[in-house]
């Protein structure tokens, strides 16, 4: 199987160990996970995996592109469809980032907790 290599490493690995150490180095700080992701370092890593992936999948489909037959049509069309993944993704973190609703959720939350219950239950 062929796998796409950088400086003598095989990018593949990488991408793994980079998953890896992003979902298991939050876990181990307990509640700076939260304060990280609060200020767009876990979304702004999850952008840079999914454009350094992206080049990699472009990279592999741009070689068997030029494969006469099915198999290059095919890569192709994976490329396209995890590119369009990657940028939903990317626009809905870069959403989250921008759109900060702390504020608003504090209001809420305080104008709740005053009211001692929650005054838009229908079941009252």
């Amino acid at each position: 199987m062929w796998t796409p290599q950088a400086a003598g490493h095989d990018i593949a690995m990488l991408a793994q160990k980079a998953a890896v150490a992003r979902d298991t180095r939050p876990q181990q700080f307990g509640v700076f996970r939260n304060l990280a992701f609060h200020f767009g370092q876990q979304g702004i890593a999850d952008i840079g995996i999914d454009l350094f992936v992206g080049l990699c999948v472009l990279s592999r489909a741009a070689s068997l592109g030029k494969v006469p037959g099915e198999q290059g049509v095919r890569a192709i069309g994976i490329a396209r469809v995890f590119a369009q993944q990657a940028k939903r993704r990317m626009a809905s973190i870069v959403r989250r980032i921008t759109r900060n609703e702390d504020e608003e959720l504090n209001r809420l939350a305080g104008f709740i907790l005053d009211k001692g219950s929650y005054p838009w239950d229908v079941l009252s």
